[in-house]
């Protein structure tokens, strides 16, 4: 598991305990404090380590996973799996966004996208290859 889907994963575990973040707001203003149930995707759900891997083929992959977690169950909120899924996607996909941008200057023949950072492109030239 990648860098991504690891820090999205325990970031909104940390984003999840404030109530900033998980209550919704009815508008745009930002006096008082802010108290709600949160909603059941912020709530520690327990689950068990075997019902999670019990569906993992190869069956050699789902008795690694045994070994490496020693625990029967797991305690994490459902945020947590959105943001490992939503991270991995972003992850896969990302690169392809420079992929993009390369073409699009390879097929106008443009070398940089500007010239704010001499001899290195401008700034859309260094995001493209992060």
């Amino acid at each position: 598991m990648g860098i991504v889907p690891q820090f999205g994963f325990f970031f909104s575990r940390f984003l999840a305990q404030y109530a900033w973040m998980a209550c919704p707001k009815t508008d745009l203003t930002m006096r008082g404090w802010l108290e709600c149930e949160p909603a059941a995707v912020f709530v520690d759900v327990e689950y068990s380590v075997d019902s999670l891997v019990s569906h993992i083929h190869p069956e050699s992959l789902a008795t690694f996973i045994r070994k490496v977690i020693p625990l029967d169950t797991v305690k994490m909120a459902p945020v947590q799996v959105h943001a490992v899924v939503l991270s991995a996607f972003a992850s896969i996909i990302a690169p392809f966004g420079g992929f993009f941008a390369s073409g699009f200057k390879r097929a106008f023949k443009i070398k940089d996208f500007g010239d704010s950072i001499p001899g290195h492109g401008g700034l859309t030239d260094r995001m493209d290859c992060q």
